[in-house]
């Protein structure tokens, strides 16, 4: 049976479909891996539909998987395939978990929650002609009627699914002016030097924010993270290595790798050293189980960069979160992570600002953590986004502070835009904007005083004591992007890659 899984974000790492699809080659079917990379706020050409359903008319299935900030890119190729071909259209990934009925507007079908077992099964059944409407996992379409069947539960061992379909030989690439079967070149422009991998699934916590309560589908719904053993981890490391010779680094893009017993950690990073060895990058740290033994075992095997979630320092915050961190551990652990700075070179944390329900006195606590960690660090500033299955939006429709159309939603943007510092020191934009103060400092290797940072707060007293101290910040931060920006044309002319000219949009803050 010929299926096509694609891809519509914006890079190509696609770990999900990558699996699903080398699952569905070890039933025999032929599979296609299509890549269309594209912002989210972008819209397909006619002649980009016109050659992706040119491709796809000779199938038998397409599979679409969709985050919930795809959903009109994932509507517009769907509409496009659908207007120019017969063939059935299903839809996965969280979207369609969390937004069923919703998703059979646009798709044939939609898988709900993991889709390793639920699509292997469809196709088998597709391909052997029963009844395949009976799907455990799927959810269909039959005219006006919606075919319910039950929900199937995820794949307890990992090990026991192949790892990430990297044989690109069955791969096409949207190119900026056709579709083209990938190889090494078009892998390595798409790709870049960073291979992604994802060692656990699944989350010890339950924030009410995240998605992953809404992927628990089909469990009791307590937290549970399922790993992977370090065979397989190290194994699918070590062929990417190979079929991918200009990889400069790894990241390990899960949310609980640090879950992990100090004993496989340091069981990893061994093997890691010996068979992978390129420099490491362990996203989705949580100061909850990052030790001393696991970043020295980490540190030793080349890891030279941490990002861990904050997000606040606000008990009440915290409280909405659903998150049980203590500042007072965090800063214990970017002290922590501080003893190997000659390896970690900078640690990012995560924030999140844009909260309708938090006060300007919850900012200030997270300020003041903020400058109580050592320097250097970098910063993530997200916006609060409410997506549907999470927690927080039900609190929301609640309080009336969302409708029951919810697309506004799927277009808003998670990252923090921020623009010039507001003339007005009392302007709540003011206090949000520190945030990218401390961040262009801090990751200058430049510490802002608490006591400093406690008078820039401060926006009852001392009114003039407070312009001329932000003035001296914001002329430190300026010339620090000056010369962080002569640094990038320095090294992209010695390297011919002009890319590296480019500014993170957070520094538009000091160049208004």
């Amino acid at each position: 049976m010929k299926i096509a899984l694609l891809s519509p974000y914006v890079n190509i790492f696609a770990i999900g479909e990558r699996v699903l699809s080398a699952a569905l080659k070890q039933h025999g079917h032929d599979v296609h891996l299509v890549f269309i990379p594209r912002s989210n706020r972008q819209h397909y050409s006619s002649r980009e539909l016109d050659d992706v359903a040119c491709h796809l008319r000779s199938f038998d299935l397409v599979g679409l998987s969709l985050m919930t900030n795809y959903f009109d890119n994932s509507v517009q190729l769907s509409q496009g395939i659908r207007q120019r071909t017969n063939v059935p259209i299903a839809w996965g990934g969280i979207h369609p978990s969390v937004r069923p009925e919703e998703s059979l507007e646009y798709a044939d079908m939609a898988c709900l929650g993991e889709g390793d077992e639920s699509f292997p099964d469809l196709a088998n059944r597709m391909q052997a002609g029963t009844d395949w409407t009976r799907t455990p996992g799927f959810w269909f379409r039959r005219g006006d009627e919606i075919l319910r069947n039950p929900l199937r539960p995820p794949p307890e061992d990992l090990d026991a699914l192949p790892n990430p379909d990297m044989d690109w030989s069955t791969h096409f690439v949207w190119n900026g002016r056709k579709l083209q079967q990938m190889d090494l070149a078009l892998m390595q422009e798409h790709y870049r030097d960073t291979y992604v991998a994802i060692a656990t699934r699944g989350c010890p916590f339950t924030c009410t924010y995240c998605c992953h309560a809404a992927l628990r589908l089909g469990t009791d719904g307590s937290p549970k993270v399922r790993r992977r053993g370090m065979d397989r981890l190290i194994g699918e490391l070590v062929d990417a290595r190979q079929r991918m010779p200009f990889l400069k680094r790894v990241k390990l893009n899960d949310d609980a790798f640090f879950t992990y017993p100090e004993a496989d950690i340091e069981t990893f990073a061994r093997r890691y050293r010996d068979e992978v060895g390129l420099p490491l990058v362990a996203a989705g740290a949580n100061p909850h189980y990052v030790t001393r033994t696991k970043l020295a075992a980490l540190a030793d095997a080349g890891l030279e960069k941490v990002l861990m979630g904050i997000q606040s320092a606000s008990p009440r915050t915290l409280k909405l979160y659903g998150r049980a961190s203590s500042p007072d551990r965090i800063v214990e652990v970017a002290h922590l992570m501080k003893e190997f700075d000659d390896r970690i070179r900078m640690p990012r944390y995560d924030i999140i600002l844009d909260n309708p329900w938090e006060e300007e006195s919850d900012l200030v606590q997270t300020l003041m953590l903020l400058v109580r960690l050592p320097v250097p660090f970098e910063l993530s500033l997200f916006s609060l986004t409410l997506y549907p299955g999470t927690k927080l939006l039900e609190k929301a429709q609640r309080e009336g502070l969302v409708g029951a159309d919810l697309r506004p939603t799927y277009r808003k943007s998670y990252n923090v835009t921020l623009k010039g510092l507001a003339p007005k020191l009392t302007n709540h934009r003011y206090i949000e904007n520190l945030f990218v103060l401390v961040f262009v400092l801090a990751r200058n290797g430049v510490a802002i005083p608490e006591d400093t940072m406690r008078l820039l707060v401060d926006q009852k007293r001392h009114h003039l004591r407070r312009l001329w101290t932000l003035f001296r910040l914001r002329h430190k931060a300026r010339w620090l992007t000056v010369r962080e920006m002569a640094r990038r044309a320095w090294d992209a002319a010695a390297s011919g890659d002009y890319k590296r000219l480019r500014l993170p949009s957070t520094y538009d803050f000091f160049l208004d």
